[in-house]
């Protein structure tokens, strides 16, 4: 009886260490099953040694397996790390940024210079549908910090519509005032309102019409984040760019900048090139 028992447990024990390894679990789960077994074997009909030496030279295998999965582990974080810095590096010297000088680009941009007279280069964003009831536009200072909000809703175009159209959107500075311009539309003038800092730590619009207005002041760079909103509240964010001439290439920290309008650009923040 006790002969039958003891085989049962080995047989369990191999049947387990099949179910480990499918299983994947780890080296210190396939040592503690197996010195369980040598805990419990029958002392009158111990494990055969040769499957003893088979087991031990399963568990070798195993312990292998984890040190080569580690090694090529790190091999492939090293790898990763190498493409990435080779990327970096050699990304300035891909594009010649004064060959750009003349030609017409579009760039991802978040921000826009205000010069003093004459008119800005464009925050573009392109509307591919129809459901939007009103566009919103916070203003941001030098430092990043909110300045103001500005909010323009369908109804106020020329014709008025219960929707944006899709298409082609503007945000510019005419003569250091904002203005809107929507395809087909006229230009929309924009007033934007100063912000609060509500008690939950969220930003609200300041309705008080005595309140100071935001000042955007003439050769001064503001950020802008955009987004399209809904009567029901859903908002989406959207993505700003600009297209203008380059018209010189600066070097800045060591880094060349192209000049578009007056304003800096990153030449890595290219989209296009027309």
């Amino acid at each position: 009886m006790e002969e039958i028992a003891g085989l049962a447990r080995t047989d369990t024990f191999e049947s387990s260490t099949s179910t480990l390894e499918q299983a994947g679990l780890d080296r210190d789960a396939f040592l503690k099953i197996f010195l369980t077994q040598l805990q419990y074997q029958d002392p009158l009909n111990p494990q055969d040694s040769a499957q003893l030496s088979a087991q031990l030279a399963t568990f070798s295998e195993l312990e292998q397996s984890v040190i080569q999965v580690g090694q090529l582990r790190e091999i492939n974080e090293h790898l990763e790390e190498l493409i990435e810095a080779s990327t970096r590096a050699q990304a300035p010297t891909t594009l010649d940024p004064v060959s750009l000088i003349g030609k017409r680009i579009e760039v991802k941009v978040d921000e826009i210079f205000v010069p003093g007279l004459g008119e800005s280069i464009e925050l573009g964003f392109d509307l591919e549908q129809s459901e939007l009831e009103f566009l919103n536009f916070l203003a941001l200072d030098a430092s990043g910090a909110p300045l103001g909000l500005g909010s323009v809703s369908a109804q106020a175009g020329n014709p008025p519509s219960s929707t944006f159209a899709p298409g082609h959107y503007a945000l510019v500075f005419q003569n250091g005032a904002p203005q809107l311009r929507a395809p087909g539309q006229d230009p929309i003038d924009l007033a934007f309102l100063p912000l609060t800092d509500l008690p939950n730590g969220e930003l609200g619009v300041d309705l008080d019409p005595n309140a100071e207005q935001p000042v955007f002041l003439p050769g001064s760079t503001y950020g802008f984040e955009v987004e399209g909103s809904r009567s029901n509240e859903q908002r989406t964010t959207l993505d700003t760019t600009t297209s203008g001439t380059v018209t010189g290439v600066r070097i800045v920290n060591g880094f060349p900048v192209l000049i578009v309008g007056g304003q800096e650009i990153d030449p890595s923040k290219i989209v296009q090139i027309q």
